[in-house]
C-alpha cells in the first residue's frame, strides 16, 4: 500500500513538473527599416533573450551589425524578416537573426562568414531533466548549406559535436532541433554553451536566418521538489520494512 502511495506521489509530481522556458530568443527588437546597403538587414540588434536568461556571442569572423537603419552595414550579422514557426504562444513574425556570408569592408575574404560561429550561453542551474533546444531557420540558395552544432559543459574548453544539418536550404522556415544529453554535466550548469558553426556559402549575399531559439527543460517548483522528496522517503521506508 505504501509503495503504491509513493508511486502516486512521484507520478503526481512528475505530471506537475512540465517543461519550462529556460531561454528564448525571438530577435524582434530590431528597427523596422532596412538599410540600403544590404536590403533587409537592419541594426542595431540586441542579442538578449526575450524570455529567461542567457547571452549570445559571435566568433570566427562574425560581426554584429550596429549601423543605424538606412546606413551601410558594418557587420555580417543583422536581421531579416522572422517567423512564428517554433515560437512560444503569442509569437509574431517580427525579425530573425541573419548571418550574411560577406559584407564589403568586413572581414578579410569575400565570404568571411564561412566558419563563423554563434555561441549561446545558457544557465541550466535549476534544470533537472528534459533539456531541449529548437530553432526555426531558412536560407538562400547561395547561403550556408551546413549548420553544425556542438555543446560545451566546461565553459568552452572542450566541445562535443552533436547535430549537423547539410544541404537543406529552403525559402520557407523549417523547425530544427539540436540533440542535447538526457543527463550529466549539461544539467545544473551555470554556463552551458551551445555553438552553431555555419559554412558552405557561395556568394557574399548568401545568408541563413535563425529565429525563435527555444531552450526548455524541467525546473521543479519548490512544491514539486518537496513531493518528489516525500515519495522517495516513503519508498525508502517501505524497502526497510
Amino acid at each position: 500500500m505504501k509503495t503504491a502511495i509513493a508511486m502516486l506521489v512521484v507520478a503526481g509530481a512528475a505530471a506537475a513538473a512540465q517543461a519550462d522556458v529556460v531561454a528564448y530568443w525571438n530577435f524582434n527588437d530590431a528597427p523596422s527599416a532596412a538599410n540600403t546597403f544590404n536590403a533587409g538587414q537592419v541594426g542595431p540588434l540586441t542579442l538578449a533573450p526575450a524570455q529567461g536568461s542567457g547571452s549570445i556571442s559571435l566568433a570566427s569572423g562574425l560581426i554584429l551589425n550596429t549601423a543605424a537603419a538606412n546606413a551601410a552595414a558594418n557587420g555580417n550579422v543583422g536581421s531579416f524578416g522572422g517567423t512564428t514557426t517554433g515560437g512560444v504562444s503569442g509569437e509574431v513574425a517580427g525579425f530573425a537573426l541573419t548571418i550574411t556570408a560577406g559584407i564589403a569592408g568586413v572581414g578579410t575574404a569575400p565570404f568571411a562568414a564561412n566558419g563563423g560561429q554563434v555561441i549561446f550561453s545558457i544557465n541550466t542551474s535549476s534544470v533537472v531533466s528534459g533539456l531541449t533546444f529548437s530553432y526555426a531557420t531558412r536560407g538562400t540558395g547561395t547561403g550556408f548549406n551546413a549548420q553544425n552544432w556542438a555543446y560545451s559543459t566546461d565553459g568552452g574548453t572542450n566541445w562535443i559535436n552533436t547535430t549537423s544539418y547539410s544541404g537543406t536550404l529552403t525559402a520557407t522556415y523549417v523547425l530544427r532541433t539540436v540533440a542535447l544529453p538526457a543527463s550529466g554535466a549539461a544539467y545544473g550548469n551555470s554556463n552551458l554553451l551551445v555553438r552553431l558553426t555555419v559554412s558552405g556559402a557561395t556568394s557574399a549575399a548568401g545568408n541563413n536566418r535563425i529565429d525563435n531559439v527555444l531552450v526548455e527543460g524541467v525546473i521543479p517548483t519548490p512544491a514539486s521538489a518537496a513531493v518528489l522528496g516525500l515519495g522517495g522517503l516513503i519508498a525508502a521506508r517501505r524497502r526497510r520494512a
